[in-house]
């Protein structure tokens, strides 16, 4: 079965549904049959699995076109699981075929548009896709209060994957340095919190190597001066290697944002922060992105002689950075700490919180 597509410019989202098939069989990826998807998508539906699994048995490794009839058995009556060359599961209510597509995650669904033009067809409502059509819809469910568009250079497909993407913390690692975890019951959160002083830093359990999209979404409730970016593997035991953006041996350096507040802070990128703001970062092997949302009506603490004092924000509720990176090595999500630093993880389910 081929694999996911991700897409690499924005028109790749505008294409024609013949132009992204070449562009699929240019790749070298074959896409998957109509039977092979409707054979996937009955699985997610119990009523359906259970009356066709004799079908299925008996005609499984055929490849099936959307107009040819099923093999016959040769220990048995022909069994005919489509109707007039329409697979069944195609002949439902759309609304029912979208109660069925809704059980598939975003990869799966990006596999179901491949094999077949019936999912790509266009919704005249909407003007969307059918496969976007639901996984818009999943997304609002998976968004909660966050805004559900704020990724606005990415389509609701590659939007649905990105809200399913959990990536963890090196809690071992992370414990070691002065970290504490603890599970809120109430908000169904997990809050962090560094005690001692720092720079400490705070990475996640997994690289780029590893997965093709990192993501951490954090709401800051102690200390606003914090760092957020990625850092070379080889680096996660300096708590200044990104504060001062340090390079490891093979010539890979950190990359990221500081709160304005920060103190020798190195990093090119320097934003306003303060209790509140929640921080969302995307990073793949050669590209960072940054989502900052400021709550309104916050206070920004700026410095006033050798103090920080209080000051009401006026500036933009919500900044988005995109930074190219140009690393040859392994990258980790990574935050730099002070004391009393505390967030509150709003990318990994809490207690209570359904997956």
């Amino acid at each position: 079965m081929p694999k996911f597509r991700w897409p690499k410019h924005r028109k790749d989202l505008e294409m024609s549904d013949q132009q992204h098939d070449n562009a699929i069989a240019e790749d070298g990826q074959s896409a998957a049959t109509t039977s092979e998807a409707c054979n996937l998508l009955e699985t997610c539906s119990p009523a359906m699995a259970s009356t066709d699994s004799r079908e299925n048995k008996r005609h499984r490794g055929h490849r099936l076109s959307a107009t040819q009839s099923p093999v016959p058995d040769q220990h048995g009556p022909e069994q005919q699981p489509q109707t007039d060359g329409v697979p069944r599961l195609l002949r439902l209510p759309r609304d029912l075929l979208e109660q069925v597509l809704s059980n598939l995650d975003a990869r799966t669904l990006g596999l179901v548009a491949q094999s077949c033009k019936a999912f790509r067809t266009y919704d005249p409502v909407t003007n969307l896709r059918f496969v976007d059509k639901v996984a818009r819809d999943l997304v609002h469910v998976k968004c909660g209060t966050a805004n559900p568009a704020r990724w606005k250079n990415y389509n609701w497909l590659e939007r649905l994957y990105i809200e399913g993407t959990i990536t963890n913390f090196d809690r071992k690692r992370c414990e070691k340095q002065g970290f504490q975890f603890h599970d809120n019951k109430e908000s169904s959160t997990v809050n962090i919190k560094l005690e001692g002083i720092g720079p400490k830093l705070l990475v996640s359990d997994v690289t780029t190597a590893d997965v093709p999209l990192m993501r951490w979404r954090m709401e800051l409730k102690g200390n606003n001066a914090m760092e957020f970016g990625v850092i070379p593997e080889c680096l996660q035991e300096k708590g200044k290697s990104m504060h001062k953006c340090e390079e490891c041996p093979c010539g890979d350096r950190s990359a990221g944002f500081a709160s304005s507040i920060t103190v020798g802070s190195t990093l090119p990128i320097k934003v306003p922060l303060m209790r509140g703001s929640v921080i969302e970062i995307l990073a793949m092997k050669h590209r960072l992105e940054f989502m900052i949302s400021n709550p309104q009506g916050g206070m920004e603490m700026v410095w006033h002689n050798t103090h920080t004092v209080p000051k009401a924000y006026k500036g933009p509720s919500e900044m988005h950075f995109d930074h190219p990176l140009q690393s040859t090595k392994p990258l980790k999500l990574a935050a730099t700490c002070w004391a009393r630093a505390s967030v509150d993880v709003l990318h990994v389910p809490g207690p209570g919180k359904p997956q």
